[in-house]
């Protein structure tokens, strides 16, 4: 997933840790955290650049620093809009994060401030939060009241020129809103059959392919990258890293959207193979296993995996053994680490075959929607709970490509959002359907 938001992200993400942090923070030291966002958010909300200047004067910067802070909330601003806080959270005696919501499009967002150590402001990170349970509300929906409230958001971010793209919610079986909005980039209106790029959600395709193997012993999700290609020149990686690092983004190894050769020559990059050199001079960003950082080379190397073990193309494999299994007649491959095209009604086929055991056996099914590295990433998917519902899938994001694909394991719901417009407002629909199906 290549993420094209205006926002600073924060992309490691440290595993297994057992600090209470929050407990070490005094009385006053949050009561200091909670002003200085509160403070910011005021000042945010102004959208006024002299404001900024002068939030930001106060807080030490040099000239520089708050040119370049300055221009970053103003596009932030420019972006998302005025927000209000919903909720703060004491991360530790110099990080305080406050969850908001977007008054435009209720959206929600994370803005997280980071002190030094006497609790001066150091930077700001502004990032896609998603539905939080913590927010979940009071009074379940009836079917039509969903219906209504998704239908009538949708044409919102249509109307605003935000949204292009199809929405699509079955209860099992049983569709219950499918619709199209807006047109696509040559200026048709979209409709049913639209084909529309997938981005990082084609890594829930390579994930299959992977398990698909293991199940059949071919991959075992604990050996290492030199079991299946000996010859990998990057004898770390080959060493230390396992299928299971690969397929949960705990490997180490970064990103080759990053690479400035890749950058250089995009389209020299067809096939699995032509990324090899990319991928053996990947420099692991911790050891494998000991954090979280998304790796769209470690779906690429599965790919490599993949087709060094049947011995043909990892796009033959996937078309035969998890596109024709599905019944999936509009759908396009493209690399391990995603891309590609697809339709809603592919797409439900592919959630329809999954709940099926037509492409896993039940065991390995099982395994594929419960496995999860710290409760959120699974085995080349995602994994969120909202109160007593666990959600399984994927999304992606590109220029001109947002998607959402997502599985209400204890409901039974699936909602498909796919939208040929830039991120992220496809997303805010996935997060507004999760929003008024799991109300209690």
């Amino acid at each position: 997933m290549k993420i094209i938001y205006f926002v600073a992200i924060c992309v490691v993400i440290t595993l297994f840790s057992t600090d209470n942090t929050k407990a070490q923070v005094s009385i006053s030291q949050k009561n200091k955290l909670t002003t200085l966002i509160n403070s910011f958010i005021e000042v945010y909300n102004s959208g006024d650049s002299v404001e900024y200047n002068n939030w930001f004067v106060k807080s030490g910067f040099n000239k520089t620093e708050i040119e370049n802070a300055v221009k970053s909330n103003l596009n932030a601003y420019q972006y998302i809009g005025k927000v209000k806080i919903r909720k703060t959270d004491i991360i530790s005696p110099t990080n305080v994060e406050a969850w908001v919501q977007t008054i435009a499009f209720d959206s929600w967002w994370k803005f997280s401030l980071v002190t030094d150590s006497s609790q001066n402001f150091k930077y700001r990170v502004i990032q896609p939060a998603g539905f939080d349970e913590s927010f979940i509300q009071e009074g379940k929906l009836t079917e039509s009241e969903i219906v209504a409230e998704v239908d009538s958001y949708c044409k919102r971010l249509t109307d605003s020129n935000v949204f292009a793209g199809n929405v699509f919610i079955a209860d099992n079986e049983r569709v219950i809103y499918s619709k199209s909005f807006g047109n696509n980039p040559q200026g048709k209106p979209n409709n049913s059959e639209t084909q529309f790029g997938l981005a990082s959600l084609g890594k829930m395709f390579t994930a299959v392919s992977i398990l698909q193997l293991v199940q059949q012993k071919q991959v075992s999700l604990d050996s290492t990258v030199a079991t299946y290609l000996p010859g990998f020149k990057n004898k770390t990686i080959a060493k230390e890293v396992t299928i299971r690092h690969l397929l949960t983004h705990t490997s180490g190894m970064g990103d080759f959207f990053e690479n400035p050769d890749y950058q250089k020559n995009a389209a020299n990059y067809k096939t699995a193979s032509d990324f090899l050199p990319l991928l053996e001079s990947d420099t692991l960003c911790f050891k494998p296993g000991s954090s979280w950082q998304y790796s769209n080379s470690g779906f690429v190397l599965l790919s490599l995996i993949i087709e060094k073990v049947i011995g043909k193309p990892f796009t033959n494999y996937v078309k035969t053994n998890v596109l024709q299994k599905s019944g999936m007649t509009m759908t396009e491959v493209g690399s391990g680490a995603g891309g590609g095209l697809s339709t809603v009604p592919d797409l439900f086929h592919f959630a329809k075959a999954l709940k099926s055991n037509k492409l896993l056996n039940r065991e390995t099914t099982k395994l594929f929607f419960e496995y999860t590295v710290d409760g959120t990433w699974g085995l080349g998917s995602v994994h969120q709970k909202l109160g007593n519902e666990m959600i399984f899938g994927h999304g992606g994001d590109y220029e001109g490509v947002c998607t959402d694909f997502g599985m209400y394991l204890n409901s039974g719901h699936t909602v498909i959002v796919l939208s040929n417009m830039d991120p992220p407002f496809a997303h805010f629909i996935s997060d507004k359907i999760k929003e008024l199906i799991i109300r209690k």
